[in-house]
């Protein structure tokens, strides 16, 4: 199945009947809806707001890859933000200049589909295995949306800076006597204690698995 066929299929899933209609909604011409299902372009900057709206990912859309989304629940979760929004994708090594202010989204920079976040927040793949459990288990490639307005607290899966080198890591936030820790899932790898090296730079609310 092509895209343009699974666009259309998912317009009419999510009930716009016309090709007007689902533009509208997404705020574009409907030029480029009409292009899409016609098939004259392959894509568009515009698929991730698309692909918002219409309750999927730019992934299946132009792969037919199923992607499962999974909330991480924490003490603290709430609905914030914007119901339907598009945050960057940022590699491990970007996320020190998103958090400064430093970081400049461009035409190149893929967005991913969010709900209920604050403009702060930003999407990153997991890059090792070191968040690999025998409960809640993350697997490299997984995708992960941050949120830095989400509050944490014991037990919420986190993005911690390290404010020298700027390194971050992915890790679970836990409190043992009386001190805030970094905690992998997978024992190979040291826990850390949460000192005044560290910032963290946003809680994990949403995380995304693609399955071919």
């Amino acid at each position: 199945m092509t895209l343009a066929k699974r666009l259309r299929e998912r317009r009419i899933a999510a009930g716009f009947e016309s090709q007007a209609a689902l533009a509208k909604a997404c705020k574009l011409y409907p030029q480029i809806i009409q292009r899409l299902e016609s098939g004259d372009i392959s894509s568009t900057i515009h698929l991730s707001t698309i692909a918002a709206r219409l309750g999927t990912t730019t992934d299946y859309l132009l792969t037919g890859r199923v992607t499962e989304t999974y909330l991480v629940k924490t003490p603290h979760n709430e609905a914030k933000g914007a119901a339907i929004c598009v945050v960057p994708l940022l590699t491990f090594n970007e996320i020190a200049d998103w958090t400064n202010g430093g970081f400049k989204i461009t035409d190149k920079t893929q967005m991913i589909p969010a709900t209920h976040v604050s403009s702060k927040a930003f999407a990153v793949k997991v890059k090792d295995d070191s968040m690999l459990g025998a409960g809640p288990s993350f697997l490299r490639g997984d995708l992960l949306i941050v949120d830095p307005a989400q509050e944490y607290a014991d037990m919420s899966f986190i993005i911690a800076l390290v404010k020298e080198t700027h390194d971050a890591y992915f890790r679970q936030l836990v409190k043992l006597k009386g001190l805030w820790h970094l905690q992998p899932l997978n024992s190979a790898y040291p826990r850390e204690v949460l000192d005044k090296n560290y910032m963290i730079c946003g809680v994990v609310t949403i995380m995304q698995r693609t399955f071919s």
